[in-house]
């Protein structure tokens, strides 16, 4: 005689084999999840850190006066610039980086004048701020080593003199008798939740 219907036990093990095949394929899908929110904070950071990048070497590469002040914490310096590159429609703002000494937040300031820190009250208002990132537990610039180059570029000496009137120290370029002097800088930040260092080298 042959058997019309599955015995009780014969049920019971079809449900628990779908129950178990459903749990493997829920934790799939979990771990496929975590794995794409993993994926997409490591894509944000570095659209980030390219953005920190892009902004801190044009404001540099494009500076007429470059300067930089120590500050009484070794790990942060205050860097400041005249530049060519603007984020408000300034012409030659003059852009000034440092790091906030209660929040660790790299702030760039930009502003149609020379500013000074800490900002005065009256200048505030007149004043742009942004804050290029958070945590920040190293932000410095070292000076290398020192080359001359044979250049009859005039805009280099105008670029010096802009420096001088800007009154800031390390104008990293002079032209004496066609030969330029050019510095090499390395620009190194370094946050809490990155593992490796933005690391950027300069020649002036």
């Amino acid at each position: 005689m042959k058997r019309t219907a599955f015995t009780l036990m014969e049920l019971l093990i079809s449900v628990v084999l779908i129950a178990m095949l459903a749990l493997f394929l829920y934790g799939a899908l979990g771990g496929s999840r975590a794995s794409n929110q993993t994926m997409q904070r490591h894509a944000d950071a570095e659209a980030k850190r390219l953005k920190q990048f892009t902004l801190l070497y044009r404001d540099c590469v494009e500076s007429y006066a470059f300067g930089v002040l120590s500050t009484n914490d070794k790990h942060y310096q205050v860097l400041q610039l005249q530049t060519k590159n603007s984020l408000y429609g300034i012409a030659a703002p003059y852009v000034t980086y440092f790091v906030h000494a209660e929040t660790l937040q790299l702030v760039r300031l930009e502003a149609a004048f020379p500013i000074t820190l800490p900002v005065p009250y009256d200048d505030k208002e007149r004043i742009h701020i942004n804050v290029i990132d958070s945590d920040v537990t190293d932000f410095n610039i070292y000076t290398g080593k020192v080359k001359e180059t044979q250049d009859q570029n005039s805009t280099t000496a105008a670029g010096d003199s802009a420096a001088a009137a800007a009154g800031t120290e390390g104008s990293t370029a002079a032209l004496e008798g066609g030969a330029r002097t050019i510095k090499s800088h390395l620009l190194y930040l370094k946050t809490k939740g990155t593992q490796q260092p933005l690391l950027m080298e300069l020649a002036f």
